[in-house]
């Protein structure tokens, strides 16, 4: 039923929701001072291999990728939070 009027099943919107939250925390500078370990848990995933597959699956990048493309984006603008929308 819940995927007849989404996009997702009801377990894939949860892990979409979680992902989001991860960026989330990633634009907040979560990774200067955590490891993508600390942040999948903090995003309530199971494990890291599971959270870096549904990170990928949902971003086309590792959080790592993600994490380093924003740090970049910020040399350039300045702006981590404006540069990059998720």
């Amino acid at each position: 039923m819940f995927k007849y009027y989404g996009n997702f099943t009801y377990g894939e919107y949860v892990n979409v929701l979680k992902v989001n939250f991860a960026i989330s925390l990633i634009r907040k500078g979560f990774l200067l001072k955590h490891t993508i370990d600390s942040l999948s848990k903090k995003a309530l995933f199971q494990s890291r291999n599971i959270f870096y597959l549904n990170f990928k699956k949902l971003t086309g990048e590792s959080p790592s990728e993600f994490h380093a493309q924003l740090l970049e984006e910020k040399g350039r603008t300045g702006s981590p939070s404006l540069a990059r929308e998720g």
